[in-house]
């Protein structure tokens, strides 16, 4: 949710000086959201966790966020 007043972020170095996310934002509170913001939120992650699984690089995902759970898994590879 890009720009919403709800979510609060910052530099992933000022939370962990060491950390390799360096100047990248990372979420650190979330204030109550419409149910319409928490599944375009979802939906987001869903899109983002499949491209990382059609990529290799993860073979699945949790997303959870207010007591709303998605999950996506990486198609499963038939033995040769």
């Amino acid at each position: 949710l890009p720009g919403s007043g709800s979510i609060t972020r910052q530099p992933a170095c000022e939370l962990s000086p060491d950390s390799d996310l360096d100047e990248r934002l990372v979420t650190v509170d979330v204030a109550s959201l419409l149910h319409e913001e928490i599944e375009v939120a979802l939906a987001s992650g869903q899109e983002l966790a499949r491209e990382f699984c059609r990529n290799g690089v993860i073979d699945a995902a949790y997303l959870s966020l207010q007591g709303t759970v998605r999950t996506v898994n990486a198609p499963a590879k038939l033995a040769a």
